[in-house]
């Protein structure tokens, strides 16, 4: 019933948001910067998700798959706040705040993997449902950016932070420049 309403929700908005715009070209000087700072944050996380899958592939290390992985829905992420700033359909606006939310997931798997290497169970991809149902009642249901916006961006903050704690405490058990360096920009 909820995920019924849910998608035709979102079908509706799309179907709406097609028929009233077309793409809009950014004339405005904000959205042409928002475009290159986008795109340019894009390219380099880019090559952050193809480092870490390479370094995947050749050490076999489980964190650098899913350190892949996080920085590959993080990319996602810009692509989706990337459509919704030229075509203003809200549709994108909630596929970006459930990628925002899939990337702090990913980051804090990532993270715990590199720590503690639990192993993983099925039902911890229930908690992946979370950003779908948030951001679907902050979108369309709350009506209001702060709501959508603000738990979104504490969650990846957090996530990060606490990332660059992990690298910070791994660094200061094995004295690695790497982690220190990691740590300082998960922190910064």
């Amino acid at each position: 019933m909820v995920a019924a309403y849910m998608l035709q929700s979102l079908l509706q908005d799309s179907a709406q948001s097609a028929a009233q715009n077309a793409l809009v070209t950014p004339s405005h000087p904000l959205l042409a910067s928002e475009l290159a700072a986008t795109l340019l944050q894009g390219a380099i996380t880019t090559g952050l998700a193809v480092l870490c899958m390479h370094l995947y592939t050749r050490y076999r290390r489980p964190w650098f798959g899913w350190f892949a992985l996080a920085w590959g829905i993080y990319v996602l992420r810009l692509l989706c706040i990337l459509n919704f700033l030229f075509t203003t359909s809200r549709v994108w606006l909630y596929w970006h705040q459930v990628t925002t939310g899939w990337t702090a997931l990913a980051l804090l798997w990532a993270a715990l993997v590199f720590l503690r290497q639990p192993q993983a169970r099925p039902r911890y991809l229930l908690v992946a449902l979370f950003p779908l149902l948030w951001s679907f009642i902050a979108i369309y249901q709350l009506h209001h950016f702060l709501w959508a916006a603000l738990p979104a961006v504490l969650f990846l903050s957090g996530a990060t932070a606490w990332t660059g704690w992990v690298f910070w405490r791994h660094h200061r058990i094995v004295s690695s420049p790497g982690a220190r360096l990691l740590a300082i920009a998960f922190f910064a």
